[in-house]
């Protein structure tokens, strides 16, 4: 009896499916596709749908949201119960709207902080409206004269205390 290990990763290369291993072996395309679609069927529940996505933007421009990339491919091809698309991996701020919903990356290392407001109808549980920011939380910094980003706000003494106990050891 050795330990049987599930693996999900990301990105896939090419298939979806790629991503799944069950006990060392690939998951079957179509029993993928059967048990999301059984999953999706009872998971009924969600009042709002936000996608989180590891994919990002090439600019902050709106362009390269509504582009033909891979991430302006999945912007136009999300369902459209998707309420709102929250993006990483190129580290990119932007705070956009396409087809009604929100696209926002709030950037890299806590430069930004992303702020999306949700007004939910608590009767008809209806999204009312949904709005999002980027709020600085720090200077930009600059390469010509070279000055480095700085915190807009003061550290947090306890969290601060943690940090620099973590960089002791």
């Amino acid at each position: 009896g050795g330990a049987r290990v599930h693996v999900y990763t990301s990105p896939h290369l090419a298939r979806f499916h790629e991503r799944i291993r069950l006990a060392g072996r690939l998951i079957d395309e179509d029993a993928l596709t059967a048990l999301l679609e059984r999953c999706e069927a009872a998971n009924g529940e969600a009042d709002v749908l936000i996608l989180l996505v590891h994919e990002g933007a090439t600019t902050s421009a709106l362009s390269s949201v509504t582009d033909g990339s891979v991430f302006g491919k999945i912007v136009a091809g999300v369902d459209p119960e998707v309420d709102a698309i929250v993006s990483a991996h190129t580290h990119l701020p932007y705070n956009h709207v396409v087809d009604g919903r929100p696209v926002v990356s709030a950037g890299q290392y806590g430069e930004q902080f992303g702020l999306m407001k949700l007004e939910v109808d608590g009767k008809t549980k209806e999204l009312v409206s949904i709005t999002n920011e980027l709020k600085p939380l720090m200077t930009v910094a600059t390469t010509n004269p070279p000055v480095p980003a700085k915190a807009l706000y003061p550290a947090d003494p306890e969290v601060a205390a943690i940090v620099a106990e973590a960089k002791a050891k």
